[in-house]
């Protein structure tokens, strides 16, 4: 027994007992770095845990400070609704939620997108759509920070945050189609931030600009009025594309808007916010964004308003 056919052993550790009676010094040494990895790695961990709670003990004001720096990250974190006046532009948008949504998230910002669509085929209405936003972004999540932006305007460098600064901001400062340069130095249009407390104090945005122009040198003016400036990333970063398109139906340019640009100061605490008035009709929440359909009382026509 024991024994196969060639008289051989069974024993499957057989090759190891002969590596151990030919190299026995080899053995040794094995097992001497094995103890000694144990005593260092335990040794190591007692150590490092010893070092932590003498630091703690030594200097516990370094903690104190460390704990107020983490409470103050967490609360000054801004949440940032992202609004978008919109009519027909579903190619448009498609556009902007592929481009944007990658930047958006790489720029770590905790934020919610809203499509805030003009029901029926009246006279389109921007700034007006922006309030309605803004209202309604409110009743989802309680933001404090809200970036208004065209639907046809895409950033180019992610270093050009979407969050909102000390005074309001303007994002697209140079666009291609104005060959990456401002066109004018009071110009507001495109992209842009305001924290709710300045969105407040100018009283939102106008609602009687109805039609193409005005509206955004409207805002500026506003912003002016209360006593605070534009602030506006380097035209290196605040570079933007725009998706090319045709004029839409019912925003064609209204001379009548130069009219009440004239009257801002007079008429900034009475039109805005404060004056708003629409009816919701529809909300669709996407995975993307949330698209809200309402009605401005938009006239039917240039002639009605």
């Amino acid at each position: 027994k024991g024994k196969n056919r060639k008289g051989r052993s069974k024993d499957k550790n057989f090759p190891f007992y002969l590596f151990l009676f030919i190299f026995p010094h080899l053995f040794i040494y094995f097992s001497l770095c094995f103890h000694i990895y144990l005593f260092i790695y335990f040794s190591l961990y007692f150590h490092i845990y010893l070092f932590n709670y003498l630091f703690l003990f030594l200097f516990p004001h370094l903690f104190i400070y460390l704990f107020i720096y983490i409470l103050a990250l967490l609360l000054l974190h801004s949440l940032v609704a992202i609004i978008i006046p919109f009519r027909n532009r579903h190619e448009h948008l498609k556009h902007w939620l592929y481009f944007l949504h990658p930047m958006l998230m790489r720029q770590q910002l905790d934020y919610g997108v809203y499509v805030i669509n003009q029901d029926g085929v009246g006279v389109f209405n921007r700034a007006k759509l922006m309030n309605v936003g803004y209202v309604e972004a409110l009743k989802q999540y309680d933001y404090d920070c809200f970036v208004f932006s065209d639907v046809d305007l895409v950033p180019l460098d992610d270093r050009n945050i979407y969050k909102c600064f000390d005074n309001p901001r303007h994002l697209s400062v140079a666009i291609d189609k104005h060959n990456f340069h401002l066109p004018y130095r009071t110009y507001y249009g495109g992209v842009s931030s305001l924290f709710k407390d300045q969105f407040l104090k100018i009283n939102g945005f106008p609602n009687n600009y109805w039609g193409w122009g005005g509206e955004d040198d409207d805002i500026y003016k506003r912003i002016v009025f209360r006593g605070m400036s534009i602030s506006r990333p380097d035209s290196k970063i605040g570079r933007y594309k725009m998706i090319k398109h045709r004029r839409d139906l019912h925003n064609e340019a209204n001379p009548k808007n130069h009219g009440i640009l004239r009257r801002t100061k007079s008429t900034m605490d009475v039109d805005g916010i404060n004056s708003l008035n629409y009816t919701v009709k529809e909300i669709v929440k996407d995975a993307l964004y949330t698209f809200i359909t309402v009605d401005i009382q938009a006239p039917a026509n240039y002639k009605n308003i």
